[in-house]
C-alpha cells in the first residue's frame, strides 16, 4: 500500500507555478493578476489551483474570485474561454485562520480539472469580486497547473 501511495504521489508533475504581487495599498478590482502558461508537452488531465498570500490586514473572512481561463490550442482549432466564480474561505467555521504561515498565510484553492492536448497553452486572468474596489491584505495571487 505504501508503494502504491508513493507511486501515485510521484505521478503528479507541476507544470506551471507563478505568483503576481499586488500593490501595497491593496489589490484593485480592475487590476487582475494575469498568467501566460506556455504550451504543455503532454496531452492529459491537469489540475489547476489559485494560490493566495493573505495577511491579517485583510478585512473579511472570505473572498470571491473570478477566474477566466482561455485555452489556446494549436491552429486550426479555436480558443475556448471558461469563467469560474471561486469562493475562497479564509477562516474555519470555528474562526481559526486557514492556511500556513505567520504574518502571511499561504492558501490554495483548487479549480476543476482541465483536459489539454499537447501544445495547448493557457491565458489565465484572476480578479476579486468583492464590493470594495481596493482590498488590503492580499500580497500575492498565484496560479498552478499540475499534470495528473
Amino acid at each position: 500500500m505504501l508503494a502504491a501511495l508513493l507511486l501515485a504521489a510521484c505521478s503528479r508533475t507541476k507544470v506551471y507555478d507563478s505568483y503576481c504581487q499586488t500593490p501595497l495599498s491593496g489589490w484593485e478590482k480592475n487590476s487582475p493578476a494575469e498568467f501566460s502558461v506556455p504550451p504543455v508537452a503532454e496531452s492529459g488531465s491537469y489540475g489547476a489551483e489559485v494560490g493566495l498570500r493573505v495577511s491579517e490586514a485583510f478585512p473579511f473572512t472570505d473572498l470571491t474570485l473570478v477566474v477566466v481561463i482561455e485555452t489556446l490550442p494549436q491552429p486550426p482549432a479555436t480558443a475556448t474561454t471558461t469563467s469560474v466564480s471561486l469562493p475562497c474561505p479564509l477562516f474555519s467555521k470555528e474562526g481559526r485562520p486557514l492556511g500556513a504561515g505567520l504574518s502571511y498565510r499561504q492558501l490554495a484553492f483548487p479549480l476543476n480539472p482541465l483536459y489539454l492536448q499537447a501544445g495547448d497553452s493557457l491565458h489565465v486572468t484572476i480578479r476579486h469580486d468583492m464590493k470594495r474596489e481596493i482590498l488590503p491584505g492580499i500580497s500575492d495571487v498565484g496560479f498552478s497547473l499540475i499534470h495528473q
